[in-house]
């Protein structure tokens, strides 16, 4: 049964959560002169690994931000806006270090960057194969009518989501993409193109603070895995022991495509300098023996990256209003080349208690865990 909800509760992406980090102190040098010059020697040897060390970031932080600029990007923990229109998806994509399309391009990427672009090129052309379907199953194996209804008053349509909820919390480690430059822009850039080619109540738009990439499932709604409060504590300790062993995920989108269902899905690309998604999920998994099998994962590609920004909805009849298909592909062909080349790094996991039914998409009741992505100390 449903238990009672703790005082972490999130609902619609508001509320606190707990945890914190301990530091502990050296020890002052003791024991004459002997014992300080010899810590004195310490320290010193010490500063200068810190020195090395940091010049090897600062290197690295250089090297990106002159790839961003290129972009016409800025740099900081907020850039990625701001690309020339001049360039091509592929020419952004290359300035990054993720040339595709180039002649060399398969001798210094790993396997992995070609089965997401691989997948994705599948994802974009479902449209074209089979037709755009709305009004039926949009995701999971739930149809439109399970998860929205209408409020109509003349041409102005309200569309809320239909909450329902769970006995047995979903419970799932998600990427959120807490980065403000990113997740407003793809919003804005979202809205700007495809609000204009829609009737009233033909779209859902998911809440950018809540945009998130899914990676793993300890319980899904297809199976549910019942966990006690101390089960859950064991799994959310067995998640932070994993993240504090990786770094983060530094993405960059290399397309928005549309699914036949009508899902408007921003798929991610990874820079070489982060944590490689299917890495990630395979210690995830590693680590939560009891989780559901792949046939229970909602995300069965295990080098996937994507976000769920939007849904297409088929209007109420009384509106009599339709979905123009090729309207919709060029819009989301526009918004593809708007966005290609956005960067943004997701730097925690977020151990989610789903109360209800799809309840980040549908803005429901969850409890959320942080499990920050901590590069592991290089002497470790």
């Amino acid at each position: 049964m449903l238990r009672p909800l703790p005082h972490d509760l999130e609902v619609g992406g508001r509320g606190a959560s707990s945890g914190g980090v301990g530091m502990a102190r050296p020890h002052a040098p003791h024991g004459g002169r002997r014992a300080a010059g010899t810590h004195r020697a310490a320290w010193a040897r010490l500063l200068w690994v810190a020195a090395m060390a940091g010049a090897a970031l600062l290197l690295a932080a250089l090297v990106r931000q002159l790839a961003l600029r290129r972009l016409g990007g800025g740099g900081g923990a907020d850039s990625g806006m701001g690309f020339d229109p001049g360039m091509s998806c592929g020419d952004r994509m290359a300035s990054l270090g993720l040339d595709l399309d180039g002649p060399g391009a398969s001798s210094h990427l790993p396997v992995r960057v070609f089965e997401r672009q691989s997948i994705y090129s599948r994802m974009d052309g479902a449209v074209e194969l089979k037709g755009l379907s709305l009004g039926g199953v949009i995701t999971q194996g739930l149809a439109q009518a399970d998860l929205f209804h209408f409020s109509v008053r003349g041409s102005d349509v309200q569309v809320a989501p239909v909450l329902r909820p769970l006995d047995t919390p979903v419970r799932a480690m998600i990427l959120p993409l807490l980065q403000a430059s990113a997740n407003t822009h793809i919003q804005a850039a979202v809205e700007r193109t495809l609000l204009p080619v829609l009737p009233p109540g033909a779209i859902w738009l998911q809440d950018h603070r809540l945009y998130h990439a899914t990676l793993y499932h300890a319980s899904s709604h297809s199976m549910p895995v019942e966990a006690s409060p101390d089960e859950v504590a064991q799994e959310t300790r067995s998640i932070r022991s994993v993240t504090s062993r990786h770094c983060p995920i530094q993405g960059v989108l290399e397309r928005i495509v549309i699914t036949n269902t009508g899902v408007i899905v921003a798929c991610w690309q990874v820079l070489l300098t982060g944590t490689e998604p299917a890495d990630l999920r395979a210690a995830l998994a590693a680590a939560l023996p009891r989780s559901p099998p792949r046939d229970g994962q909602m995300v069965k590609e295990p080098s996937m990256l994507h976000t769920t920004v939007a849904r297409l909805l088929l209007p109420p009849e009384t509106l009599h209003a339709t979905v123009d298909p090729q309207a919709v592909g060029n819009a989301v062909r526009a918004l593809s080349s708007q966005l290609c080349g956005l960067t943004a790094e997701f730097d925690e996991v977020w151990f989610v208690e789903e109360q209800d039914l799809l309840a980040l998409a549908l803005e429901g009741r969850y409890i959320k865990h942080v499990a920050p992505l901590t590069c592991p100390a290089r002497d470790q």
